[in-house]
């Protein structure tokens, strides 16, 4: 009775030391939170129906059957019928097998699985890629277009101010020279209108590449509110989930399962044969063993060679790992630069930017401020709304610089 509550209660402490570690892993993994769910439901959609990923998903099928195949058995028996007829009717019927008495199919099976888990890192790779270019093609879409309605909105100010400025230049308040100035500073404005209106309709095409079975409208508009780096948590922990970091892992695993193979190779295996029949009235029955003789070739070269190759992908493993951990600590330094830049933009309102455009306006029209000086600075003033949202474009980039650099791009959009 009491063995049985010892194993309750330590049965009980396992379980809650499960929940605890797994509680534990989930907040490490969400601590970021997630993307809305518009934007899961769209990126979710499109990774269903894009046709690369469609194919890339058919070929992974593939490396599966392969896997499969290489978990069969390695030899068939063979069968063998002889027929003579003299005076006497003779015949024989031989049937041989060879045996893996030395692991081999087990080791095959170790190198297909170690292929077949690459291929999956690989699939997992190039789907995250694709992922990544797809989101910053909807940033660049949709800031894009912020740009572009604000390039209109300085379009229609400076053409009001063409018309205030022909005004003034007709009263004799101001000179040729700063009315051609103005026209200038507009002429500029409307060839950066056309500049930008040609780069919107370049990011729409590079969003509509990738999603051909969605419409314009479908596409979701991302949230004002950028998602944080989480806190108090190592960035080593997230390289073990960079796909290329496995995918060079992969590769030390699958030579060290080729080196066993090619041991267990050299080792022969027998073959055993067992015949029986009649000749000359007389029953035969007969058992053959043969074993091969590595004599003059002991695959000892073989071996070598996978040794070899073992060590080289050791070193290129570990040079990935330590780009991979330069790439994670460059993306959070990034985003972190990125993110107080853009917390002190969102301190300054629409407001206080519209104040100074006022004001501006009166010095001059009263005289207290000359064109030129007027020009550059609404100019700048403009320039510094468009700069906040490329800004907000580069933030976002970096972001998911961030989550591609970590492996953590499924988790944020839910993708299983």
């Amino acid at each position: 009775m009491n063995l049985r509550i010892q194993d309750f209660i330590l049965l009980w402490i396992t379980l809650w030391a499960l929940t605890e570690s797994l509680n534990a892993e989930e907040t490490a993994d969400s601590d970021f939170g997630q993307a809305e769910l518009s934007l899961q439901q769209f990126v979710q959609g499109v990774l269903a129906t894009n046709p690369r990923i469609k194919a890339a998903r058919v070929a992974l099928t593939s490396d599966q059957a392969l896997r499969d195949a290489q978990t069969q058995s390695l030899y068939n028996p063979d069968i063998d019928l002889q027929a003579e007829r003299t005076d006497t009717l003779n015949g024989t019927v031989s049937i041989s097998q060879q045996f893996d008495w030395n692991g081999k199919r087990r080791a095959r099976t170790e190198v297909a699985n170690s292929d077949l888990h690459y291929a999956e890192a690989e699939f997992q790779a190039f789907r995250r890629a694709f992922t990544a270019d797809l989101l910053n093609g909807l940033v660049k879409y949709q800031i894009g277009q912020k740009r572009y309605d604000l390039v209109l909105e300085r379009l229609q100010l400076m053409s009001n101010l063409v018309d205030r400025a022909q005004s003034r230049f007709d009263a004799g308040d101001i000179s040729q020279i700063e009315l051609d100035l103005v026209e200038l500073a507009a002429m500029n404005v409307r060839i950066r209108s056309a500049s930008l209106k040609a780069d919107q309709l370049q990011a729409r095409e590079d969003v509509q590449l990738l999603t051909p079975h969605t419409d314009i409208a479908q596409w979701p508009v991302l949230s004002e509110e950028i998602p944080n780096l989480p806190s108090n948590v190592e960035p080593d922990i997230f390289l073990h989930q960079v796909p290329e970091v496995v995918m060079a892992q992969l590769s030390v695993k699958k030579n060290d399962s080729l080196i066993e193979l090619r041991r267990r190779e050299r080792l022969p295996d027998p073959t055993v044969s067992l015949k029986g029949g009649q000749e000359d009235e007389e029953l035969l029955i007969g058992l053959n063993i043969k074993i091969p003789l590595f004599v003059r070739n002991s695959y000892k070269y073989e071996v070598e060679a996978v040794l070899a190759e073992r060590n080289e992908s050791q070193l290129i493993a570990d040079d990935v790992k330590y780009r991979a951990r330069i790439a994670l600590n460059s993306s959070m330094e990034n985003f972190h630069t990125l993110r107080t830049a853009w917390v002190d933009w969102q301190s300054t309102s629409e407001e206080s930017l519209s104040r100074p455009l006022d004001q501006l306006q009166r010095l001059w029209e009263t005289g207290e401020l000359s064109t030129a000086d007027y020009v550059v600075q609404l100019t700048q003033t403009l320039e510094v709304r468009e700069s906040a949202l490329n800004l907000n474009e580069s933030l976002w980039q970096a972001w998911f610089r961030w989550l591609l650099a970590s492996g953590q791009i499924d988790v944020w959009l839910g993708v299983e």
